[in-house]
């Protein structure tokens, strides 16, 4: 058969083919495909587009998508932190949410970090004012005038925001359009 020459071949002839390849060293596939006379070695099979755990990752994705719809901003090692807290509720305890793990897992979800535009919601002075008037009073009694201090006085930025957090790919592409029409 010349090298440009395709035929089907039958179900026993591919179980002979696998038979013969078993039986041969370890080598790379052209090598064992010139062995068998064959062609080529192909493999049509597609991987399945999960990780090891598939169950830790459908349910991170689950919290992702719930956090990400109320606005928070997500970091990298929140998500590993939470994976490994999913992974030992359901009790996987071999399962270790590596940087390779994670880079793999945003990959597979089409989730990218991106930086944040604009307002990101309006403040909830109704809210706030509730705290000052029914919470503030207890908190504040418990401490000395002396041991009381303005935040922006000190230079400190308690639980200061990301400017980035991971998205879904689609709604960073849907704020892209978002801003370019504005």
């Amino acid at each position: 058969m010349s090298a440009n020459t395709r035929r089907a071949l039958s179900l026993n002839d591919k179980l002979d083919i696998l038979r013969k390849y078993d039986q041969l060293p370890k080598m790379g596939q052209h090598d064992a495909a010139v062995g068998l006379s064959i062609s080529q070695l192909s493999q049509s099979r597609k991987r399945k587009g999960c990780g090891n755990d598939d169950t830790v990752e459908r349910v991170l994705k689950e919290w992702f998508v719930k956090v990400r719809n109320k606005d928070a901003r997500v970091s990298s090692p929140l998500l590993r932190q939470k994976a490994e807290e999913l992974a030992e509720k359901m009790g996987k305890v071999d399962f270790k949410a590596t940087e390779g793990w994670f880079h793999r897992w945003k990959k597979r979800e089409n989730i990218c970090f991106q930086k944040m535009h604009g307002e990101q919601g309006d403040a909830d002075f109704t809210g706030a004012h509730f705290w000052l008037e029914n919470e503030w009073p207890s908190l504040i009694s418990e401490f000395s005038p002396s041991d009381v201090f303005n935040a922006d006085e000190t230079g400190l930025y308690f639980r200061a925001l990301p400017e980035h957090t991971y998205v879904l790919q689609k709604t960073k592409q849907r704020e892209q359009n978002l801003v370019k029409n504005e």
